[in-house]
């Protein structure tokens, strides 16, 4: 890492303390959790701070409003969230959206409530029950996906447009295999698969992008897939298969 970049890194640390040390005196604050590029990532001098702010409960309050901040001169956008609704959030969605891109790779900076700790805690826990549920939701809009590539593959013969829709394919599958390895798919979903089965998603994805686009590995790409649906088809559509 450069010393410009050094430099930059040490300004958000600086913006994120300042902001925790205020809301830590916030008797109305109960937590914040900070998630996006600067919990996980490197941040640059374009990035900006996402914070989540839990809430006291306050029935005077019909709604909170979010709120952009700054900070040494960095951007936060503060996402306020009252306590029962962020409890309804973590045991209603259960890596269903909401905290497949929220808590994915997030980090609780303070909590003044052990409740709170807890629920966070448990977050990105995938039951059971749930993970099927996760399975077959991102199963379903994947096999209309792929039809599209073989579509264009095969019928329209465009091969740079089926290798677009396989790029979606692709991303959909990286959510397929972080599920199947019990962690919450994140933004960069497709990096988390990579860890997790390289040598599959090198061929669908990294390969593929400096590959030709031609009838040949267009074929073999398809290919690849289809046989991963079949080797899954049980724990995609588990649901519905036992029904």
């Amino acid at each position: 890492m450069s010393r410009s970049q050094q430099g930059v890194q040490e300004r958000y640390r600086r913006a994120l303390d300042a902001l925790t040390q205020k809301l830590q005196q916030d008797r109305t604050v109960l937590a914040a959790i900070v998630y996006g590029s600067y919990s996980y990532d490197q941040v640059w001098e374009k990035s900006d701070i996402d914070l989540w702010i839990v809430m006291a409960d306050d029935p005077k309050v019909r709604r909170y409003e979010d709120h952009c901040l700054t900070e040494e001169g960095v951007i936060i956008h503060a996402n306020l969230i009252p306590r029962k609704r962020f409890q309804l959030n973590i045991e209603g969605s259960r890596q269903g959206g909401w905290l497949d891109f929220t808590f994915a790779h997030s980090t609780l900076l303070f909590s003044k409530d052990e409740s709170i700790a807890a629920w966070y805690k448990d977050a990105e826990r995938i039951g059971a029950r749930d993970r099927d549920y996760q399975l077959l939701r991102r199963a379903l809009p994947l096999l209309a996906t792929l039809t599209k590539a073989q579509k264009w593959y095969q019928v329209k013969k465009d091969y740079n447009y089926s290798f677009l829709w396989l790029l979606n394919v692709a991303d959909q599958l990286a959510s397929v295999e972080c599920i199947l390895n019990g962690q919450a798919p994140g933004r960069e979903v497709i990096h988390q698969a990579l860890a997790f089965n390289p040598e599959f998603f090198n061929a669908i994805y990294t390969d593929l992008i400096a590959a030709p686009k031609n009838a040949r590995t267009l074929k073999a790409a398809l290919q690849r897939v289809e046989t991963y649906l079949d080797d899954h088809i049980w724990d995609m559509f588990r649901p519905l298969l036992e029904y």
